[in-house]
């Protein structure tokens, strides 16, 4: 005894579709695998860049995302490479930058923190000529935030700008 569809369902809502109509032709196939190569090729996004600034007493070199979709982690590094002895070194980075930013950590930890003049200053202990200073920031971009943003990193001796970098970030939803 067989059963009766309920009425106004026919017998080709319930047979199986052709490969065609259901979306998996050759075509979809190789646009899929084109797309997932590219992918992985990195062709879709923008490499994390390194921004360098130099001056007579030292370098500053900011890497970090250019281009990021919200609620991303990153990563920042920050080298300093003293070419002079700068007694209380000081990374100064201008509110923008971290506008809609969440930092999770700060290796190594600054001495003082403080907010003045629009920027966030960290400031750590005496880099004597030779020496390096790498401030690690581990951060995530706010779920709500998308648009770019655009401000300086400057490294200070004290409250004396030495050098610094425009970082430029675009964020995507």
């Amino acid at each position: 005894m067989s059963v009766r569809p309920p009425d106004g369902i026919q017998e080709r809502h319930w047979r199986p579709a052709s490969r065609r109509r259901q979306g998996q032709g050759p075509l979809s196939t190789l646009v899929l695998t084109a797309v997932m190569i590219a992918g992985l090729l990195g062709l879709f996004g923008l490499p994390d860049q390194t921004r360098t600034a130099s001056a007579p007493r030292a370098q500053l070199e900011v890497y970090g995302p250019r281009l990021i979709r919200n609620g991303e982690f990153f990563e920042m590094r920050l080298r300093v490479r003293a070419r002079d002895t700068i007694v209380e070194p000081v990374i100064a980075i201008g509110t923008d930058v971290w506008r809609d930013i969440t930092v999770n950590t700060m290796i190594p930890a600054a001495t003082e923190e403080e907010f003045a003049n629009g920027e966030y200053r960290f400031t750590f202990g005496r880099l004597n000529a030779g020496e390096e200073l790498v401030f690690k920031v581990d951060a995530q971009i706010n779920p709500n935030y998308w648009g770019s943003s655009s401000d300086q990193i400057r490294l200070l001796g004290g409250d004396d700008p030495i050098t610094g970098v425009q970082y430029d970030l675009m964020v995507l939803p």
